[in-house]
């Protein structure tokens, strides 16, 4: 049987599209068409207990779907900027580790270049300190 049913929540009527056919059907009759499970079962040829099930596993799907769009939303929205500033700190880290690993190989010509050396080191160990 083909029927239109629209509904208006975007974020709902996603989440709707991937249900199964029947489980689609048995949600969208009962609570957007206000048909019983009785009058449903009728027009599918199927059990009451069939509408039944097939609604409540529908909804239970249904829940799971949306609490994971959820999820996926407050990753997007919360999560990825912290995940930047986590990345900028590491790329942060991992220069000044360089720096430190570059003094033990470079080798200095002067006391002077020496002493820079060993300041520059000490604020990079500064630096990881820090972040």
């Amino acid at each position: 049987m083909n029927f239109t049913i629209r509904v208006s929540d975007e974020e709902l009527g996603t989440a709707l599209q991937e249900l199964t056919e029947k489980q689609r059907t048995a949600i969208l009759l009962h609570f957007f068409r206000g048909m019983n499970d009785r009058e449903i079962s009728e027009l599918y040829h199927v059990s009451r207990s069939t509408i039944n099930s097939r609604r409540d596993r529908g909804l239970k799907k249904l829940q799971k779907i949306i609490e994971r769009k959820e999820v996926e939303r407050m990753k997007k929205d919360y999560a990825y900027p912290l995940m930047n500033s986590f990345a900028e700190r590491l790329a942060e880290r991992k220069k000044a580790v360089k720096e430190i690993l570059d003094f033990f190989i470079t080798p200095i010509s002067s006391k002077y270049a020496y002493d820079h050396a060993i300041m520059q080191m000490v604020l990079c160990i500064c630096k990881l300190m820090k972040n």
